[in-house]
């Protein structure tokens, strides 16, 4: 997954459990969101040093835009 798509599947769980939180097993869906926030961090984290290196993605900055938007 990438950073955005992690961010995006954090944004879901927590929306899941806000709706539904007598319908699944919330803890778990809760640390799942944790674990794809701490990994979208990570991935918009390093973002700026990944770009410098490979050059500047165009999708990369769309897809960011899009899911924190």
């Amino acid at each position: 997954m990438t950073g955005p798509q992690h961010y995006a599947e954090a944004e879901r769980l927590a929306q899941v459990v806000s709706e539904y939180p007598e319908a699944f097993d919330t803890a778990v869906l809760v640390a799942l969101a944790q674990v794809h926030a701490t990994l979208a961090v990570a991935a918009g984290t390093v973002w700026p040093a990944v770009r410098e290196y490979w050059g500047d993605v165009e999708a990369d900055a769309h897809d960011w835009a899009r899911v924190t938007s």
